[in-house]
């Protein structure tokens, strides 16, 4: 079996996370148009790929470069998306900010996005 050099550096849970995400977007993109997406806590934003035609809005507590817009979870900074994504986040929040955090996820996707969290 031959693996390329991307596959190899990846640890497993990152290759099934990378494996879920695009069914996930592929099934959802199929379903509706796709127009604003959310990455919270996206350090380094790596899933652009996923839907490359839509506008992705990065932000995080430590923004690493000009295209990440800081935000904590009590006040993101967006009115609408049709997808929030927030990976590998959610440990970092306190318990007493997570009632919040998920109301701002339900702000912000209404009763028609998604939230993967």
């Amino acid at each position: 079996m031959i693996f390329d050099k991307d596959f190899i550096y990846k640890s497993s849970h990152r290759v099934l996370l990378e494996l879920h995400l695009k069914k996930l977007f592929k099934k959802y993109l199929l379903r509706k148009n796709i127009k604003k997406i959310v990455d919270f806590g996206s350090g380094f934003p790596r899933y652009k790929f996923l839907a490359p035609n839509s506008k992705w809005y990065f932000f995080d507590i430590n923004p690493k470069n000009k295209n990440i817009i800081y935000s904590n979870e009590k006040n993101i900074p967006i009115d609408t998306a049709d997808i929030f994504l927030c990976l590998e986040v959610m440990q970092y929040i306190d318990l007493q900010n997570l009632k919040t955090f998920f109301w701002e996820i339900k702000r912000i996707i209404g009763n028609d996005g998604i939230g993967i969290i």
